[in-house]
């Protein structure tokens, strides 16, 4: 499918909503020994060949399973996820990856979301790993997709009000302002 084509849309609503718990012992946002310098609780988080890479507004750190660490300067490390084998994340309003060692730019600029409510100047990212898939909105409002971090595909345009992106049986699903629901009407894999 090329770029300028785009599949049709459905919309539908959904209530289903599932949320996790879980304890990181110690505990980073109560443990003042693990809040960095300027006294601010780690924002963002994800784990890779089981160390835990978080950030906050300054420090960066990681945790080993044994103890804390500074860890590597990844920049805004905005919504961290685990892909293919690296930390995918937003920073400067590009997405980057993370191997554990390197970060590099994926050279993909992202959409922008900026809201009033954010207190983040940089687009968020619309992205998600889903069905073995990593699925992202760029700043042209195209839906990309890769399983591999080097492939891209672009598989259609997503709602002008985009806000998170998913996918289910191969169909996917954005969510968008105001609670808004849209889907591509046939699957993309």
């Amino acid at each position: 499918m090329n770029a300028n084509s785009a599949p049709s849309m459905t919309t539908f609503r959904s209530s289903r909503v599932q949320h996790a718990k879980s304890r990181i012992n110690p505990n980073p946002f109560t443990d003042s020994q693990y809040i960095d310098i300027n006294q601010v609780p780690f924002l963002n988080a994800a784990a890779l060949n089981g160390t835990l890479y978080t950030a906050s507004i300054a420090t960066p750190w990681s945790f080993d399973g044994q103890q804390w660490a500074r860890g590597p300067q990844l920049g805004g490390f905005l919504h961290p996820m685990t892909f293919a084998g690296q930390i995918v994340f937003a920073a400067l309003g590009e997405l980057w990856a993370f191997d554990g060692t390197h970060r590099k730019n994926l050279g993909i600029p992202l959409f922008d979301t900026t809201l009033t409510y954010v207190f983040v100047t940089d687009p968020l990212v619309v992205a998600n790993d889903t069905e073995g898939r990593l699925l992202v909105v760029d700043a042209k409002g195209e839906t990309l997709m890769t399983t591999d971090l080097v492939t891209w595909q672009c598989v259609g345009q997503a709602p002008p009000d985009v806000r998170s992106v998913g996918s289910l049986n191969g169909k996917i699903i954005f969510g968008g302002a105001g609670g808004r629901v849209y889907g591509f009407a046939e699957p993309s894999w």
